[in-house]
């Protein structure tokens, strides 16, 4: 078995390490919102009621149905709580392709 000369291990745990730096230095950089590469969607909030309504469900059914709390649905339709990025995206999927969102749901 051939050994690694130990400059090439040396200039090899270096390069590691200096990935790793990287990746450390653009992760604290993305968490302060300073990361470049990236891109950030803002979704808008979406009228929750409207799409409720829309589909003919009631806070009970459409929370059951989509996998949510009724307790944070009645907050996001009566304006205590915004829906996060996250919730944001799932009502949107949800107004446009609503049996999807059961399917992946029951699945």
């Amino acid at each position: 078995m051939k050994r690694t000369p130990p400059a090439r291990r040396r200039a090899k745990s270096r390069r590691a390490t200096e990935d790793l730096l990287a990746a450390a230095d653009w992760a604290a950089r993305h968490a302060e919102g300073r990361a470049i590469g990236g891109r950030k969607i803002e979704i808008q909030i979406p009228d929750v009621r409207a799409i409720r309504t829309r589909l003919r469900l009631s806070q009970s059914a459409f929370a059951e149905k989509f996998g949510l709390n009724v307790r944070t649905l009645q907050d996001w339709e009566q304006g205590r709580k915004v829906p996060e990025q996250t919730a944001r995206v799932l009502l949107r999927v949800i107004s446009r392709t609503p049996d999807a969102v059961e399917q992946a749901v029951a699945a």
